[in-house]
């Protein structure tokens, strides 16, 4: 029975020793989980300070920068996300900051023969609302089968007047031709914004050169419109005059150059023409940015104007700044105060919302070991003289020739006595390291001298560089600098480059050639070997001059004396006035008239075409083919309309709420959730949410166990 009794006491003894264990593990436990929830989460910022949910900024003539945009954070703030939403609104510039520079491209086709003069006085009253800003400029084309007239940039009232008055309708409409004239006098202005005001009420139904259809004609000009504005950053604003107009084409013009379309009657085309010409002068913010904490390091920014909505995140530029150490930083409390410099370089209003910044609050020691390396920097009262530099602290080894002090003891390279001397045969690397000099070191001499490193019998080595083959041969940094060929590309394959496109290489990419001459590198049919055509407006031969004003087409006739001589050039002042018969009939797909100058002008450079391929083809049943307007099942945006082509006719679908681009409705903005981390349930739940309650229930259930034993070892 002892031995019964020792082995109940010795059982019982052994359970108290666990639950002491035990107990000891719980408070264990305890504090590794009270320390993993040691940062707390914050209630989310979506305020900017004091209690303001949407900022507006205005900047004013001239632009500038604003500080006045605050957010107001924990000390310490472990980031977890920081996002805001930035919106452009456009202001009127009254003044020079923002001139315009405008071409007035105006049809005088014969559909225009009876609105020639209120089309004449409508343009006016557009060029007297655009000078009304000194700086602004105008210019002027009038085009029919081909361009008539034009007139350069100007803000001389009276030469632009007159040259509108002497506007006369007649013949075809090119609508390209018009785009392509007012690109050719708006490509070289310095302006910060450059438009075309498109004013017609036909169809275009003639193309720039070759063999034309309708179809092809709305083709080139909705690409020379396209061509417009991805070159030259140039808008086209278009106006209908009639329900005859070609109302999609416009559409299509104004939407691929980023400009608007208007359809008005002869009663409010002024106030439209008014509406444009201050429209166009509208002054976004330009080159946009935020600076959080206003530290230098821009954590938002936005090329050219501003004219829409962005949204950015600021997650790592917040949490470098929120030990409140930053210019644009101030303590309040536990808090820091965070100015934000919004900055833009003209006029516009800027809309800060959608703020939204989550995180947990923890306490950040106030120094810490920044670099990794073991030592404190000196300004927290350690010995690492650069704390952001892992090789650099008091126990590295000082390298010679890097014009630093590796080891913290205040001297550097040479001065540094670890520097003097060498065993003869030691090598270390030579401090340039860049290129071909990669891998390069230097031996100690016999009398223990380090010797320098000589660069010149590296395989390549060239100071300065002049090979250009993809190698850093002077062992800079930089790869052929200064060496490689200029390239240019020759989008129509037609031999010759163009000069505005070009690419730096050792050798030439696909599609790039050396030459750079060809003045239209769209047109295979325009470079300086082709031949000039002297009645189409064209510079065919890039040669600078056009038609008439090309030798190639100077005229001749016999002098009085006999043998041949050029003509007087005071032919070229007469005004020429073509009359044409009705077209033809159609026989092998071509029409054709007779055109006859009243005036016998010595010069036919305007004279109509006398030709034109047949616009509808009979078939043997005896039916037209239809006009083809669109590819069935294709869809387009007009605005935020989704219009799709149905039976050969454009149909709207539907108006989308969030915008349309590319033929489909825009996605609905994503709103930012944040998915919460619940407390696992069961046994885990109750490890992890409570230890101690656990532990504690442990504990008592092993007492409960420990007195069953000890009163059955009793009996």
């Amino acid at each position: 029975m002892q031995c019964e009794k020792g082995s109940g006491k010795g059982f019982l003894g052994n359970i108290l020793i666990l639950t002491t264990i035990l107990f000891l593990l719980s408070f264990s436990f305890s504090f590794i989980a009270s320390s993993e929830q040691s940062c707390q989460d914050i209630t989310p910022v979506t305020e900017f300070y004091p209690l303001t949910p949407t900022k507006i900024i205005i900047f004013y003539e001239g632009g500038g920068s604003d500080s006045s945009t605050k957010i107001l954070v924990p000390i310490g703030l472990q980031v977890y996300n920081a996002s805001m939403k930035v919106t452009g609104i456009p202001m009127l510039s009254q003044t020079i900051e923002k001139p315009a520079d405008v071409v007035i491209i105006n049809d005088v086709s014969g559909s225009m023969d009876d609105k020639i003069d209120d089309t004449k006085e409508a343009a006016k009253n557009f060029t007297e609302v655009l000078l009304n800003n000194t700086e602004n400029m105008a210019g002027l084309v009038s085009y029919s089968t081909q361009v008539v007239s034009w007139v350069d940039l100007t803000n001389d009232k009276v030469l632009l007047f007159n040259e509108i008055d002497s506007y006369v309708a007649m013949n075809e409409t090119c609508v390209a031709c018009g785009i392509v004239k007012g690109v050719e006098i708006l490509q070289d202005s310095e302006k910060p914004v450059k438009a075309m005001l498109m004013l017609t009420d036909g169809k275009a139904n003639r193309c720039t050169y070759g063999v034309c259809t309708p179809y092809m004609a709305e083709k080139q000009a909705l690409n020379r419109a396209e061509w417009a504005w991805l070159n030259y950053n140039i808008s086209i604003y278009t106006v209908s005059f009639s329900e005859d107009a070609d109302i999609e084409l416009l559409e299509g013009i104004a939407n691929v150059s980023k400009g608007m379309y208007y359809h008005i009657t002869w009663t409010d085309m002024n106030d439209i023409y008014y509406d444009i010409a201050s429209e166009i002068p509208l002054s976004y913010p330009t080159n946009p940015s935020i600076d959080i904490g206003i530290d230098g390091s821009v954590e938002w920014s936005y090329p050219g104007e501003l004219g829409t909505t962005d949204y950015f995140e600021f997650i790592s530029g917040l949490q470098d700044i929120v030990d409140c150490d930053c210019p644009g930083c101030s303590v309040t409390g536990d808090d820091c105060l965070i100015s934000l410099e919004v900055t833009s370089e003209t006029a516009g209003m800027m809309i800060l919302d959608w703020l939204n910044i989550t995180g947990c609050y923890e306490e950040i020691p106030p120094c810490y070991d920044n670099d990794g390396d073991g030592y404190l920097a000196e300004e927290c009262d350690g010995d690492d003289c650069d704390d952001s530099d892992y090789y650099v602290n008091p126990g590295a080894v000082e390298i010679c020739d890097d014009e630093k002090d590796n080891d913290c003891d205040g001297l550097i390279d040479a001065s540094d006595s670890d520097c003097f001397g060498c065993t003869p045969g030691e090598t270390r690397l030579c401090s340039d390291q860049n290129g071909v000099c990669e891998g390069s070191y230097e031996t100690c001499t016999a009398e223990g001298t380090w010797p320098g490193c000589d660069y010149s019998s590296i395989e390549d080595y060239e100071d300065p560089e002049v090979t250009c083959d993809v190698k850093d041969n002077d062992c800079d940094g930089e790869t052929d600098e200064d060496v490689k060929n200029i390239y240019y590309f020759d989008s129509d394959n037609d031999g010759y480059g163009d000069a505005g496109n070009w690419y730096e290489a050792c050798w030439p990419p696909e599609g790039y050639i050396t030459d750079n001459t060809d003045c239209d590198d769209s047109n295979p049919e325009i470079n300086p070997e082709a031949e000039e055509v002297c009645d189409d407006e064209i510079d065919n031969d890039c040669d600078g001059d056009i038609d008439s004003e090309d030798s190639d087409c100077q005229e001749e006739e016999p002098p009085e004396e006999g043998g041949r001589g050029p003509i007087s050039t005071s032919g070229l002042s007469c005004m020429q006035e073509w009359e044409c018969t009705e077209w033809g009939e159609c026989v092998n797909g071509v029409q054709t008239r007779t055109c006859t100058d009243r005036n016998n002008c010595p010069m036919d450079y305007l004279k109509p075409d006398e030709t034109k391929t047949c616009e509808m083809v009979e078939e043997e049943v005896g039916e037209e083919t239809p006009e083809i307007i669109c590819i069935e099942g294709t869809r387009t945006c007009v605005g935020d309309v989704l219009r799709e082509c149905v039976d050969n006719t454009w149909q709207d679908v539907e108006t989308c709420q969030w915008g349309c681009e590319d033929g489909a409705c825009g996605p609905e903005p994503e709103e930012v959730i944040e998915e919460e981390e619940g407390t696992p349930g069961g046994l885990v739940g109750l490890i992890t949410g409570s230890p101690v309650a656990f532990w504690g229930i442990i504990f008592i259930i092993i007492i409960i166990l420990a007195g069953a034993a000890y009163w059955k070892a009793k009996k």
